[in-house]
Formats: structure tokens, C-alpha cells, sequence
């Protein structure tokens, strides 16, 4: 799926602006209410010097009416700094919502835990 895809490609490039992109106005997330909430969040987080990688695994998709889909999966992520600290990785269970729009679909849910 081409948005997951890039949701993906600009957490590894750490472009806060391409990432919120993906999320509508008012999309709502574990973490942040809103695109501007979740572009600062992202932009703090991407500050750091690091690598990162975003893997998602076992994305099951489920219709909810003629122009939402609800997602379920895991997501691997996996940051390296680059001074040579520890590197982290875990596994987050994901919740997506994604509705169309005439601008394409949007993420308008995501929660993970």
C-alpha cells in the first residue's frame, strides 16, 4: 500500500513535514491530536542524529463503510544513534484508520501500544 509505504520512507528519513503529511487535520494518535501536533512531535523526535527504520508486519485491512479502512498489525521499529550509543528496537501493535478523500486517502487514526 503506497501510503504505508511512505509513512515508512519519511520516518527513515526523518522528515517530520512528509511524515504528518500522511495524516489529515485532525487525525488522532496515541501521542498527538492534529497534523500540526503530530509534525512538531515527529520534528522533535527527528532531531536526534540517529538511523531509522520502520517495518510493518501482518497489516490486516477491513472495510468500515464505502470510504474508511481499519487496519490491525505490528509495526518494527528501530533507531541507531550515530555516536555510537545503544541502539533501540521494539515491536508496537498498530490500530490504523484510513479514510478517502478527494486528495487521496489519509491516515486519520493511529494508536499503538
Amino acid at each position: 500500500d503506497a501510503l504505508m509505504r511512505e509513512l515508512a520512507a519519511s520516518y527513515e528519513a526523518g522528515d517530520a513535514q512528509r511524515f504528518a503529511a500522511q495524516f489529515s487535520e485532525d487525525a488522532q494518535t496515541t501521542d498527538a491530536s492534529g497534523r500540526a501536533a503530530i509534525r512538531a512531535l515527529y520534528h522533535e523526535f527527528f532531531a536526534r542524529p540517529e538511523s531509522r527504520r520502520m517495518r510493518f508486519h501482518r497489516l490486516r485491512w477491513d472495510d468500515d463503510g464505502p470510504w474508511r479502512s481499519r487496519g490491525t498489525g505490528r509495526a518494527e521499529l528501530a533507531t541507531t544513534p550515530f555516536d555510537g550509543s545503544a541502539a533501540a528496537s521494539g515491536v508496537l501493535q498498530l490500530s490504523i484508520v484510513v479514510e478517502q478523500s478527494p486528495q487521496g486517502p489519509w491516515i486519520t487514526g493511529l494508536h499503538y501500544q
